[in-house]
């Protein structure tokens, strides 16, 4: 197996982690919005600290996979410039 190739499972396998992780990010926040709608409109509790608290930590486990996609990206644009 060649450098690029090992570099391009590494992408997909990076990007396949981002994804799941930005789409389950995606749904935390959904909810989130749902029940502080319904609060704020008076029709449901407040929505708990843990849920809160979830869903910022699915954010930043998003953005983490994304900030390691883009700083593989970054190193192979190196690589193919000094090519």
């Amino acid at each position: 197996m060649s450098c690029t190739s090992g570099a391009m499972i590494s992408f997909f396998v990076l990007f396949e982690e981002w994804d799941c992780a930005a789409a389950a990010a995606a749904r935390a926040g959904a909810r989130l919005c749902r029940q502080l709608d319904a609060y704020c409109a008076g029709t449901g509790p407040a929505p708990p600290a843990h849920e809160i608290a979830e869903s910022r930590r699915l954010t930043e486990e998003a953005n983490r996979r994304l900030a390691a996609l883009r700083s593989l990206l970054h190193e192979q644009r190196e690589q193919v410039a000094l090519i």
